[in-house]
């Protein structure tokens, strides 16, 4: 049963349910999704399944699934849709790739879109927020507010009804700026800050707290006690974190192969 926290849902984390994050799969490259819809196929007895963010390289809106050069929109979404049957609970948190993620895509995957993230309760009584990580980077200041402008009410109400191949246009044209900029800022200012972090869980009232987005694991301890965990890419060698069964939360290996060299080189 799900209740709400601070604006985002607070769901039962039962044991054996998983996350992953960044698969950034292009929905126009064929193939691109079959590591991910195998690795679906073969999940059984997971409660709940949370994706933290930028499942797609990029989404422009409900036209992605009707495109007949989509073809992993449609996989992935029948994939989703195929575990969700055999009674697993779907969380996608959108990241910065695929925030137009909307209703269309709840209705083909069977999944919940949580757009402010959501906080899980394990079995242990433990409390844990899940964000995608974007929103960490707070020294980012020109990426923050391309962020708000680019979640505001206008573009998503304009981004789904201009023609597809100016909106996959755009996403393109984005990303190529993105990831220059990236490129050429000091690694300090792009970093997911800590402060951020610990005010975030604080705010939720979690103890700890779980994103992607860096594409580079890591599990500590803040100086506030908060336990920070990053996910590595779908693909990477700590790419999944499993909930035990008194509550206990590890990485570990997704099995899915080993990332390819864009998703494991650059968070953006």
């Amino acid at each position: 049963m799900a209740t709400r926290a601070a604006g985002r849902e607070r769901l039962a984390l039962g044991a054996g349910s998983l996350v992953v994050a960044d698969l950034h799969i292009d929905v126009e490259r064929p193939g691109a999704e079959r590591a991910f819809t195998r690795w679906l196929a073969s999940l059984a007895g997971v409660p709940r399944l949370v994706v933290l963010g930028d499942l797609f390289e990029y989404w422009v809106g409900r036209a992605e699934l009707a495109s007949p050069t989509s073809t992993g929109a449609r996989e992935v979404t029948g994939a989703l849709s195929d575990l969700a049957r055999r009674g697993t609970e779907i969380d996608v948190v959108p990241g910065n790739r695929d925030f137009l993620l909307d209703r269309s895509f709840e209705r083909a995957s069977g999944a919940r879109v949580r757009p402010a993230g959501l906080v899980g309760e394990t079995p242990g009584g433990g409390t844990v927020l899940f964000l995608h990580g974007d929103e960490l980077s707070t020294l980012d200041r020109r990426y923050q507010r391309m962020r708000a402008v680019l979640r505001s009410a206008p573009v998503r109400f304009l981004a789904p009804r201009v023609p597809l191949f100016v909106a996959r246009r755009a996403a393109r044209s984005l990303r190529r700026t993105s990831r220059r900029e990236v490129a050429a800022k000091p690694e300090a200012v792009v970093a997911m800050q800590a402060d951020a972090a610990e005010r975030a869980a604080r705010a939720a009232g979690a103890a700890v707290l779980v994103c992607g987005h860096a594409h580079r694991a890591e599990d500590r301890r803040l100086p506030s006690g908060l336990r920070w965990i990053v996910l590595d890419a779908f693909g990477g060698p700590r790419d999944a974190l499993r909930v035990g069964p008194a509550g206990e939360l590890g990485l570990e290996a997704s099995g899915a192969g080993a990332a390819n060299a864009e998703k494991a080189g650059s968070a953006g």
